[in-house]
């Protein structure tokens, strides 16, 4: 259950939550902050669970039908917005004040929104953010998450009761990942890089995708395709650049958008698609040269066998590790990514010569 895993990973929040809930003190919003892989999203799952549950035990009990509901994210008086994949926008913001200024449509007569990725919200979508905290409407819960609080403004952050989300070691979420039936090799790479069970399990989903997400199963998949032909154990490493602009990238790729009408538009989402690739293979690459460096002997065996392949041909370690750090947080919408790839191969090849 989830809050069993809130309680292990996450103590002091979980224990926040529940004297909140037994002193009957509970913000009208709250702010979730710590890395990615840090169950923030579940908490404030099991947090509207909470609120809304039919048992009205001081945590929610997960099972009955309006727990399900939330869960499945169809509460008629909960909403969801997500800036992964999108920047939020001060329409965004409206939609959310717009609904919840009307009555709640269910009888426990309580509302709940959760914002994700606060931080990638515009400058706008903030403004209006802090209006809506600072006249707080009666019955109504915000839980916002995000990843760091050096992006959101101070002024939310004043409005808000902060809990932060400590980081959880790698190792923890593979062996939770193994016991789930994950394949040790993808458990191995994906604990270190897609940051928690949920994401791994997103990662290696072969259902289709809904419209509206992006295809996460055929992104690691082709990210470590790319990974291991960079380590010369499927494919040539210098066939990368061409084997990833005829056949691996993205191409033709369109997602579901909804149109300020309400009506569902298809857009392009190929660059989109190619970032988070490209953003995947730098973590793998940067995974694999931290190994190096450290030594590690963990890991199926061909990428034990590359680990000491690597630490015998070079000393150039710690300079690669950066150059993958540096490619990686080049990546976004606005950059050419096929010069990022191109220049990152460049320049590991450079310091491989140096």
């Amino acid at each position: 259950m989830i809050k069993d895993l809130i309680k292990e990973q996450q103590p002091i929040v979980y224990k926040a939550l529940v004297n909140a809930r037994k002193e009957g003190r509970l913000s009208h919003a709250y702010l979730f902050t710590g890395p990615r892989g840090t169950v923030k999203k579940e908490a404030a799952i099991l947090l509207a669970q909470s609120i809304f549950c039919e048992k009205q035990d001081l945590l929610a009990c997960e099972q009955c039908d309006t727990c399900l509901r939330v869960a499945a994210g169809e509460h008629a008086d909960m909403m969801f917005l997500s800036g992964q994949n999108e920047t939020i926008k001060k329409e965004d913001i409206d939609r959310i004040q717009k609904k919840f200024s009307k009555t709640a449509l269910e009888a426990s007569g309580k509302k709940v929104y959760i914002i994700d990725h606060l931080e990638n919200a515009n400058a706008s979508a903030m403004n209006s953010m802090l209006k809506f905290l600072e006249e707080p409407a009666p019955d109504l819960t915000a839980i916002l998450l995000c990843d760091s609080i050096d992006r959101i403004l101070p002024t939310i952050l004043s409005r808000c009761t902060i809990l932060p989300f400590v980081p959880v070691k790698a190792s923890v979420y593979y062996q939770e990942a193994v016991k789930e039936g994950i394949a040790p090799d993808d458990a191995y790479f994906l604990s270190r890089t897609a940051g928690s069970i949920r994401d791994m399990h997103e990662y290696l989903d072969e259902k289709e995708s809904n419209d509206e997400d992006l295809p996460k199963s055929r992104i690691y998949e082709k990210a470590k395709e790319m990974f291991m032909q960079y380590l010369n154990k499927d494919g040539k490493r210098d066939e990368l650049l061409i084997d990833y602009s005829l056949s691996i990238r993205f191409q033709n790729v369109s997602v579901s958008r909804k149109k300020a009408d309400g009506k569902d538009k298809k857009v392009s989402a190929d660059k989109k698609c190619n970032m988070q690739l490209l953003i995947m293979l730098f973590d793998l690459l940067s995974m694999f040269y931290h190994d190096v460096i450290l030594g590690t002997e963990e890991g199926p065996e061909w990428y034990q066998k590359a680990i000491q392949e690597e630490k015998q041909k070079s000393s150039a370690q710690v300079g690669k590790l950066q150059i993958a750090h540096e490619e990686r947080d080049l990546c976004n919408l606005t950059n050419d990514l096929n010069l990022i790839l191109d220049q990152a191969m460049y320049r590991l090849e450079e310091a491989e010569n140096e």
